[in-house]
């Protein structure tokens, strides 16, 4: 199966907006099973309509299987929920209920910028008592804290908690040094954890450039394989919600050629299947 944690086509699809990246054709050019993991991103320009874009987005999920537990069989793609940004929690603890309550099991702490519950990667500032206090209940409800986007002390306040770590859509910064992606101490703890880092392919953070090659990702994740994380390694597109894309990386057909990248490099038939896909079930699709 293939997984991609991250992508912002709610937004999209909200604003009309055409060449949506994560769409029903691309998905079924693969001709395997697929789950994408859908953001509803907190606009700071429009950040009253977040909610809405939530409700129309559920409303047309028609041709998708929702998932809020563990993974059922189906013949349709797979569909799972995550907020980017806790400002949608508004100061009140009682709104991640709310968006439990709606099939949300994954939360991006910040996008870029601070807010209530901590700071973003252009930041200074760290995991705030409200927080501390969202990270809290979120164990309770089984809800996933995503640390993309988080400064390192943020990440590293959070990494304090306990549980596995994930990251939706972040690289490695000894590859591209932007501060977006991943630090080596970074990569290690979320390895220690046995958590998760879905490789982004907005060219900026793969390869410093506005453009690229799928074969780009190839030493973020040799990278991270040297590090020991093979099984912590997944995909995390961020497509719909970036206006950049490798060559080949502008919908969802492009697990294809990257699976075949892979194979061509000398990974291993697991590996490939782990990284596109089953590393992220294995450790995450059974709340």
């Amino acid at each position: 199966m293939f997984c991609d944690l991250h992508a912002d086509t709610p937004t999209r699809l909200f604003t009309k907006a055409e060449n949506i990246g994560v769409s029903l054709e691309a998905i079924r050019s693969l001709k395997e099973p697929f789950l994408q993991i859908f953001a509803i991103w907190q606009d700071p320009k429009h950040p009253d309509r977040s909610d809405a874009v939530l409700d129309a987005f559920l409303s047309c999920l028609s041709d998708f299987c929702l998932v809020t537990d563990v993974l059922p069989t189906s013949n349709s793609p797979y569909a799972m929920l995550a907020i980017e940004g806790g400002d949608m929690l508004r100061k009140d603890l009682s709104r991640l209920d709310f968006y439990f309550q709606k099939g949300v099991r994954f939360l991006t702490l910040v996008w870029n910028g601070e807010n209530d519950l901590g700071g973003g990667h252009d930041t200074t500032l760290g995991l705030t008592a409200f927080g501390k206090a969202v990270l809290n209940r979120m164990q309770e409800l089984g809800m996933v804290a995503d640390l993309s986007h988080a400064n390192e002390k943020t990440f590293f306040s959070v990494a304090e908690q306990g549980g596995r770590l994930f990251c939706s859509h972040s690289n490695a910064r000894a590859i591209c040094n932007h501060t977006r992606n991943l630090t080596d101490e970074q990569i290690r703890a979320v390895i220690q954890s046995d958590g998760i880092i879905g490789l982004n392919l907005y060219p900026p953070f793969v390869n410093g450039k506005t453009d690229g090659t799928l074969w780009d990702l190839l030493p973020h994740i040799e990278h991270i394989c040297s590090l020991g994380g093979a099984k912590n390694l997944a995909i995390g597109s961020d497509l719909d919600g970036i206006d950049l894309f490798l060559k080949g990386g502008s919908n969802s057909s492009f697990f294809l050629e990257l699976r075949e990248i892979l194979e061509k490099s000398g990974f291993s038939s697991q590996t490939v299947r782990d990284i596109l896909g089953e590393n992220f079930l294995n450790k995450f699709c059974n709340f």
